[in-house]
């Protein structure tokens, strides 16, 4: 058994079990995204028998927000076994391999959408990233009147620049926002398998107040199509009901809406109609690759100060952030370092690596995962826990 990073002539191979184990490519073919995956070969991972390709993997390098800055991370994608190879700990390998990786680039952080949250849960990743799909007809919208803010149709690929700005702006209180360049946007929010997608942008005066990325796509049951809202931004509530007024413009066109949103927006005082199926979905998984790095990278508030032993069972893909450590906050700062011992007189929390990438997200924060036994810690370092890790609504809205 050989493990090693990909070569150019691997990547049909990779194409071929990619397209096996995922049915997205059943339709589509590989071809595009391994022209994607050729760009980032120095993040790729395959275990070989021989000449045999068994499993593979890759990861893209992200800049990921987390409170006031942007920390590198890398988003884990298309990890394929054979089915003849599997349930033999080859995944759990590659992975290792990638952590190692991570971590000797400074890439703190790790993120992941996964086929079943419990297998990646035992290499140290937790469920952080949630969403809500709204799925309604665009009749249902209530008329949104005449909002000062109008709509038009752009070429998305020239004003990417226009489009990331406001989609940094807009969402710059999100952990799980992530930097996009000019080669990024095109491949993966411009462009689709089944084509280009369109790019409308919302204007107030000569001020640019939001964006719709949308594609109409074809249903299996009736030839009227579903408008899909790949990815939308407001800056205000004047530019969302212009996005409103637009969906609803669609109500003699298409049969219904599909939008995937964070969990913390509320659409419902603007549906005539709200019989509106919503469902929660987990999506993406977070895992501290380098908790040592990732503590201190973070941003805090600016009096932060405090002191605590932070005891951390680790997962076996990354053995180095298991036991104790001491993290010192000091004007917003935090240092961290590895302990032989435990000093008695400080505080002293205690939780698995798991537990810590969700109060880290701010998906929960220390006291709700004390209330279920999840952390334990005494008093005076919950409180320092809450301000460090304050609760919030990380969202990601990336795919990869």
């Amino acid at each position: 058994m050989t493990i090693r990073q990909m070569r150019s002539a691997d990547l049909p191979h990779y194409g071929e079990l990619c397209r096996y184990c995922f049915t997205s490519m059943l339709v589509q073919g590989p071809h595009q995204y391994m022209t994607w995956v050729g760009k980032h070969i120095d993040y790729t991972w395959a275990a070989f028998d021989e000449r045999t390709m068994l499993a593979g993997m890759w990861y893209y390098p992200y800049d990921m927000r987390v409170g006031d800055t942007f920390i590198p991370m890398g988003g884990v994608a298309a990890v394929a076994t054979a089915p003849e190879a599997r349930n033999r700990g080859l995944v759990r390998a590659l992975m290792t391999k990638a952590h190692e990786q991570m971590r000797d680039e400074g890439r703190p952080l790790s993120v992941l959408m996964p086929f079943k949250a419990s297998f990646y849960a035992r290499m140290g990743y937790a469920d952080t990233f949630f969403h809500h799909r709204f799925e309604f007809t665009p009749g249902q919208l209530a008329s949104p009147g005449r909002p000062r803010a109008t709509i038009r149709a752009v070429d998305g690929i020239k004003l990417w620049r226009t489009i990331e700005e406001l989609h940094q702006q807009c969402n710059a209180h999100r952990l799980g926002t992530v930097k996009r360049d000019a080669t990024y946007m095109r491949w993966r929010w411009l462009r689709s398998a089944k084509g280009l997608r369109r790019v409308y942008l919302v204007e107030r005066g000569e001020d640019v107040v939001g964006f719709v990325i949308a594609s109409l796509l074809p249903t299996n049951q009736t030839e009227t199509p579903d408008l899909h809202i790949n990815h939308a931004v407001w800056a205000d509530h004047d530019a969302l009901r212009a996005i409103l007024g637009f969906i609803r413009s669609h109500r003699d066109q298409v049969l219904k809406v599909h939008w995937m949103l964070p969990v913390d927006i509320d659409l419902f005082p603007f549906f005539a109609d709200d019989h509106v199926k919503v469902e929660l979905h987990q999506k993406m998984m977070l895992k501290l690759v380098d908790l040592k790095s990732a503590i201190e990278r973070r941003s805090y508030v600016p009096d932060l100060a405090g002191e605590l032993i932070l005891d951390v069972t680790a997962d076996p893909t990354s053995a180095w952030n298991g036991g104790k450590w001491r993290i010192t906050w000091n004007k917003g700062q935090a240092e961290v370092k590895k302990l032989q011992k435990t000093a008695a007189r400080i505080p002293r929390v205690r939780c698995d690596i798991n537990t810590l990438a969700v109060m880290y997200s701010g998906h929960r924060d220390a006291s709700s995962l004390m209330r279920d036994g999840l952390l334990t810690a005494p008093e005076k370092a919950r409180v320092v826990l809450d301000e460090a890790f304050p609760a919030g609504m990380p969202f990601m809205q990336e795919w990869f």
